[in-house]
């Protein structure tokens, strides 16, 4: 046993000492590892032992506590939901750089691929339109220390390139690095909760921050606005895209943006200092949620959490309609002729048929559906696709 765990080991030391291999056309990213010296699996380990796994969001809040109202942030749902990085100098790298402009700001985040092993976090502020390069150079030092890249983009705005791990990725090279005996990062913990979008409407800047706050440390993005109108823009522009739903009831013509969310079915919170209101919504239907301001933590936690249930559930129904389109589409297009009836079941007849193509023979289930047809005789069909599929 000694001599082949011997063995093992030596081939995990070989892998470690092999080039990590990149996806081509990656330009900067491989420059970028070059220059810091990141061209084999151990040097990467080295380089990343302090690492430590981070919310996105989290990071965020601590980043725009002051700077809430004035930032509109984006975050990509198809980023993962924790990073292994360094988060002190990514936060640093991005206050330092909003901490440069001015007014209205756009943060948009998202990631690409480098390789097997190793992510780019993709961070674009803008607009920037009078910065400069050498606006950016401390910005740039302090990046460059992790692999980070900071640059001005075609459309003047800033573009920061951060490397990171992702959960998999560490799995696979953990693999390496323990029989390597390198360090590793620190075991990253499973979400319980489904990271969503929410798109929060509040005109009370401080009622804003501790949601966006709460939001954020619960691993949710946040769309921000702040008026009526923008709110219905965002839904316009896809309401799929959010999970859940944060409304100051208290603002005026907020009824048309209330009816249009219940529409597209999305989970709906809404908050108000009017203790009316509140005691009106206690003889509301069970599903409307109203919750009194200043907003409990614990019963933002619940509804949120409750909204990513109703993701999940949304989610499952989806998939459940893809798979019976998928199963009842598969139809036989050959025509044929039907004959004498052979039998019949609970919800359908049996027939015997010619096809007019082939003259064979063949047997034909007429299945009868009208409005009286409930959900479950379309799974029991559905389950008989299946099973005659696999005969």
């Amino acid at each position: 046993h000694q001599h082949y765990l011997g063995e093992l080991v030596t081939e995990v030391k070989e892998l470690c000492a092999e080039k990590i291999d990149l996806d081509g056309g990656l330009g900067k990213c491989g420059r970028l590892m070059d220059r810091m010296g990141w061209n084999y699996l151990r040097d990467l380990a080295s380089a990343t032992k302090d690492w430590s796994p981070s919310l996105v969001q989290s990071l965020l809040s601590e980043v725009l506590k002051d700077r809430h109202r004035q930032v509109d942030v984006r975050i990509s749902p198809h980023l993962p939901d924790q990073i292994v990085c360094d988060g002190k100098i990514l936060s640093e790298s991005i206050a330092m750089t909003l901490s440069l402009m001015s007014g209205k700001l756009r943060l948009s985040i998202g990631h690409q691929g480098s390789s097997e092993v190793l992510n780019q976090l993709v961070i674009t502020a803008g607009p920037a339109t009078d910065m400069t390069d050498a606006d950016l150079a401390p910005v740039a030092e302090l990046a460059i220390e992790v692999g980070g890249d900071v640059s001005l983009g075609p459309h003047k705005e800033c573009v920061l390139v951060f490397p990171f791990l992702v959960q998999g990725g560490v799995g696979t090279f953990k693999d390496f690095a323990l029989a390597a005996n390198l360090a590793m990062p620190k075991a990253v913990q499973a979400k319980t909760t489904t990271p969503m979008t929410i798109l929060l409407l509040e005109k009370n800047a401080v009622y804003r921050h501790n949601i966006s706050t709460i939001a954020w440390a619960s691993g949710h993005s946040l769309r921000l606005v702040d008026t009526v109108q923008k709110g219905m823009r965002a839904l316009s522009e896809g309401a799929s895209q959010f999970g859940c739903a944060i409304i100051d009831i208290d603002m005026r013509d907020i009824g048309t943006l209330i009816s249009a969310l219940r529409k597209e079915k999305v989970y709906l919170i809404e908050t108000t200092e009017n203790d009316k209101a509140i005691q009106r919504s206690k003889g509301a239907p069970t599903d409307r949620v109203v919750l009194a301001k200043p907003l409990s933590k614990a019963d933002l936690e619940e509804q949120l959490e409750m909204a990513s249930k109703d993701v999940i559930e949304k989610k499952k129904v989806e998939e459940e309609i893809v798979k019976r389109r998928e199963i009842l589409g598969k139809v036989r297009n050959s025509p044929w002729t039907r004959g004498k009836k052979l039998g019949h079941g609970a919800f359908a007849d049996v027939y015997e048929a010619t096809s007019t193509l082939t003259g064979g023979k063949m047997a034909v289930k007429m299945i009868k559906f009208d409005s009286r047809s409930g959900e479950d005789k379309i799974k029991l069909l559905i389950n008989e696709i299946e099973i005659l599929a696999q005969l």
